[in-house]
This record gives C-alpha cells, structure tokens and sequence, in this order.
C-alpha cells in the first residue's frame, strides 16, 4: 500500500492506486505530497505597486501614496482631501496623484511660488 506509511505531509489525505497514490492537500498547502506552503501573494494580488502582506485571514495590501482600498485598487482624490494647491491653484485629480493649474503668477507643484 503506497499509503503506508502516509506519504502526505501537512495532513494531506492519501488515495492509493495501483500506480501509485495522490495526494488531496489541506488548504493552504500544494505539492505531489502537499510539501509546499502557497504563498497567496504570488501572483501578487495588490494593485498599483502595493505591498503584499501574508496573514491568518488572506492578504494586506499597503497602498503606495494616491491609492486605497482593499486590493490598492481605487483611486484617492487628492483634491478632495486636502486641497493641495496654493495661492487659488485649480487641483486636477490625476490616476495615482494630481496636479495643480496655477493662476498668473504662481509657479511650482503646488502654486506655491510666486514668479
């Protein structure tokens, strides 16, 4: 009996045939004999550069600046929170980040310089 003893490691179960056995692993684990811990982070299931975190419940994604949500994959509008432009600058929200249209006179990211 191929089975015997159980060559199914992390508590895999064994199916005997007659050219072998199959492994059926428990969650979390993959491999001919269920020796191989998935990684739920590979693919990465982070959008927009974030960072994959493995934990107990699934993964945690830590958002780069301009973006939120779950998987990373909503765009922060930057103009809504805190009104980044200075000096009556317009803020365009853009994918990821923004930008300011400055009125006469100002420069910079941010309107910040008067010319």
């Amino acid at each position: 009996d191929p089975c015997k003893p159980n060559p199914c490691k992390n508590v895999g179960q064994c199916s005997a045939f007659t050219s072998g056995f199959v492994c059926t692993c428990t969650s979390g684990y993959t491999g001919k004999t269920c020796e191989t811990v998935v990684d739920p982070c590979v693919p990465n299931p982070c959008k927009n550069g974030a960072i994959c975190t493995s934990t107990a419940s699934g993964v945690t994604c830590a958002c780069p600046g301009g973006f939120t949500g779950h998987r990373c994959d909503q765009d922060v509008n930057e103009c809504w929170i805190n009104s980044p432009c200075l000096n009556g600058g317009t803020c365009i929200n853009t994918y990821g980040s923004f930008t300011c249209q400055c009125r006469p006179g100002y420069l910079g990211n941010n309107c910040q310089t008067g010319e």
